[in-house]
């Protein structure tokens, strides 16, 4: 076989002068001919950190991209992965190989509360897979800030009508007996009118992961004159 002797021939001149260039270039155009593009990624793995790398362009296949950074989220989230044109992308959640057991990627991937492992490879038309790479996302769900009133607390001699801040995303719920808010209590839906006498009004916002926020109290003493 001619293609078999030329590569013996090659590879028994590459032992003496392993950098020799143009005897590396005429072995990848042997191997691709030959669509035995294992054998390139395999000389280009021994060749990487010389000035022969180059030739390997055509043969490298960029690793995909995370459209969002590894790291700490207090929001759910969707990740996208882009690979370069032509390619396609399998991916793994947690541990696992994605070039053998990964899941074709059609859309984005919803994160939700926790520790969320993604592994992604692209694989071009020629079945030449990129390096592996890896993002870990860890999303904690924070507790709202506490709701503010106006008027702050003070004393107050003339008829009042309190409004609350509600943070964004949640629900307030509010107390006048001392007790602490919870999702039984009443409900801020519109301002409040100033009770007479001494009152302490305790609010709590709860968001929609139901986490609370510390206690907010306003001590308003009205006394009509």
């Amino acid at each position: 076989n001619k293609d078999t002797d030329e590569e013996t021939v090659l590879l028994q001149l590459l032992l003496l002068k392993p950098e020799d260039k143009e005897a590396n270039e005429m072995l990848i155009g042997l191997y691709d001919k030959s669509q035995d593009y294992d054998k390139i990624l395999a000389m280009y793995d021994k060749l990487k950190d010389t000035d022969l790398k180059k030739l390997f362009t055509d043969y490298l296949v960029l690793p995909p991209e995370f459209s969002e950074e590894a790291g700490d989220y207090d929001e759910e989230m969707s990740v996208a992965l882009n690979a370069q044109s032509g390619c396609e992308i399998y991916y793994v959640i947690g541990n696992g190989d994605p070039v053998t057991n990964g899941t074709r990627y059609q859309g984005e991937i919803e994160l939700k509360e926790g520790e969320t492992k993604i592994s992604a490879v692209a694989e071009d038309s020629r079945g030449l897979y990129s390096d592996v790479v890896t993002a870990e996302y860890t999303i904690t769900f924070k507790n709202p800030d506490p709701p503010t009133a106006s008027p702050l607390s003070g004393s107050y001699s003339e008829a009042q009508v309190i409004t609350v801040n509600v943070p964004e995303d949640c629900i307030v719920y509010y107390t006048w007996d001392g007790s602490t808010p919870c999702e039984t209590s009443p409900r801020y839906e519109a301002p409040i009118e100033m009770p007479e006498g001494n009152n302490v009004l305790s609010l709590m916002a709860v968001n929609s992961h139901g986490l609370g926020s510390r206690i907010a109290k306003y001590n308003y003493i009205y006394l009509p004159e």
